[in-house]
């Protein structure tokens, strides 16, 4: 009841507010920061296995939903109609079917406001239903909280961590970053059918990791530092952390087995355990933990024109979360976590990414990857206990480079002997 109580609140906010995002700030610490409180919010349900796709019209009902819309791209609805179709029937579900465009921008979500309206089934719909990836999830997000209906995220794909949580990261119509937008509420269910994610492509998953890898490290940060606050502007749970913890644990005990199976398109127990890191202990672990480094040189170098058309955003975050523990002077933990995004197939700096910061023809791109990481949009860099400099990003970046040609000369050694 909370959760719909916070959407009719939030839906009456002027369209130039929406898009600003709610000020989570003002919301659990007041105006004038009267208190800074220990916040954790989290989806209602998650329900993870393969094959849970044929109980969908079953899990709805957890939600009281038999008229849900379902935002999925023309292809992934061709692979999965009958399946679906099949459950809702089973159901007694009416699901009207809206086709995602490609991009999470406002003016995706207001033409699907739009068509609902001319069809006259708005008042019709009880939930949302996101079937696919990141973008698909984060636009289903924001449509059910206009239409102040409950929301359910369905990840076709483990390449990060949007499903669980309550931000919807925003872009214009032609691509390019435009905006985060919190919504408040987290999903009312997330569903994850292992088999389909299986059946991806194996780089996908591991961008997953990569971007999950991170988050422990970065909750940490946040957690030291007095200063620190989560996405949430507060404090960092013990629970938080320790979820967090698990997270990282997980993916080095069962990264490299679960990558592999996926490599295979088969399910195992290890793959199930990648998942639920990459997106439940990571989704609720970054919105609650907090970011740091990693993530600020994450947005820095999808600055870039060549970095962003090559590299995904879990790819980036490998890279950053590389950086952020170099920042941190703790150079076994780097040394331990680089050796661990090898083997599951990330980068762990500017030279995997093939980014020559030392060629001309890449100043301009340098220069505004180094603005971005520095600018006020990237606030959580400061949640590092060291204070993070234009330099020290400089610095920690270049000796990535270095850190990788180490690896590579250790394990040249290792082979010969």
């Amino acid at each position: 009841k909370n959760c719909v109580v916070y959407r009719m609140a939030a839906q009456e906010l002027k369209d130039d507010e929406v898009e600003k995002g709610v000020d989570l700030g003002a919301l659990y610490c007041g105006k004038d920061k009267q208190i800074v409180p220990y916040v954790l919010q989290s989806p209602m349900r998650y329900i993870q296995g393969a094959g849970v796709i044929h109980h969908f019209g079953r899990y709805l009902g957890a939600i009281n939903s038999k008229n849900p819309a379902i935002l999925i791209s023309a292809r992934r609805q061709k692979a999965l109609q009958q399946d679906l179709a099949k459950t809702f029937a089973s159901n007694g579900i009416t699901a009207t079917y809206l086709t995602f465009g490609g991009e999470t921008s406002f003016e995706e979500v207001d033409s699907h406001l739009t068509a609902l309206q001319n069809d006259q089934l708005q008042s019709k719909i009880d939930s949302v239903v996101s079937v696919g990836g990141g973008k698909n999830i984060d636009a289903g997000k924001l449509l059910a909280y206009k239409l102040n209906v409950r929301f359910v995220s369905f990840p076709t794909i483990a390449s990060n961590d949007s499903p669980c949580s309550a931000l919807c990261v925003m872009y214009h119509q032609n691509g390019g970053y435009r905006c985060g937008v919190n919504i408040l509420c987290n999903p009312d269910l997330v569903l994850v059918d292992t088999a389909i994610i299986a059946n991806a492509p194996p780089r996908l998953f591991s961008a997953g990791i990569g971007d999950a890898m991170a988050t422990y490290y970065e909750a940490r940060a946040c957690y030291r530092n007095p200063k620190g606050v989560n996405m949430l502007s507060a404090n960092i749970t013990e629970t938080a952390l320790a979820l967090a913890q698990l997270c990282a644990a997980n993916l080095y005990k069962y990264g490299v087995a679960g990558l592999q199976a996926v490599e295979r398109k088969t399910v195992s127990i290890e793959m199930e355990k990648v998942c639920e890191s990459s997106i439940l202990l990571s989704g609720v672990g970054f919105e609650s933990g907090g970011l740091a480094a990693a993530h600020a040189v994450a947005q820095g170098l999808s600055a870039s024109k060549y970095i962003e058309a090559n590299w995904m955003h879990g790819e980036m975050v490998a890279v950053g979360c590389i950086a952020q523990l170099l920042m941190e002077k703790n150079l076994d933990e780097a040394m331990k976590c680089a050796k661990f995004l090898i083997a599951v197939k990330l980068p762990i700096c500017l030279n995997d990414l093939g980014f020559d910061i030392g060629d001309a023809k890449n100043s301009k791109q340098w220069q505004l990857v180094l603005d971005t990481i520095m600018s006020p949009k990237q606030w959580f860099r400061d949640n590092m206990e060291c204070t993070v400099t234009r330099e020290l990003v400089v610095s920690v970046l270049k000796k990535g480079n270095e850190l990788r040609k180490a690896i590579d000369i250790l394990v040249g050694i290792e082979q010969e002997l």
